[in-house]
């Protein structure tokens, strides 16, 4: 007869395989909301330019910059509120123990 698996054995010999993902993701993140906008401001200033000439400040530099400008500081405001603030329940102690009567269920 096959030996049927058991759960409790098979959850307490478990490890977890390596995975880079969890490497990748904030990496993903960060040129994803960081890089591209940084890429966005600076390439009109610089690379835009030619070999040679001086960073000029006018009206076509600054609209390309601002999509870039936009972004890192939506993903700046959002970032901040999501781990800086905004969770009240972070700083709480946990509720106490809830009961459950049968009138609960009724309808």
């Amino acid at each position: 007869m096959a030996k049927l698996s058991d759960y409790e054995v098979y959850v307490n010999n478990y490890v977890a395989p390596h995975r880079t993902h969890g490497q990748v993701l904030p990496v993903a993140i960060m040129a994803m909301f960081i890089a591209i906008p940084v890429v966005a401001i600076v390439m009109p200033f610089t690379d835009l330019l030619g070999v040679g000439k001086a960073v000029q400040l006018n009206v076509r530099n600054l609209a390309l910059a601002v999509p870039g400008i936009m972004l890192l500081t939506w993903f700046l405001i959002v970032y901040w509120a999501v781990h800086y603030g905004g969770r009240a329940e972070a700083n709480q102690p946990p509720h106490g123990p809830v009961t459950v009567d049968a009138n609960d269920y009724k309808r």
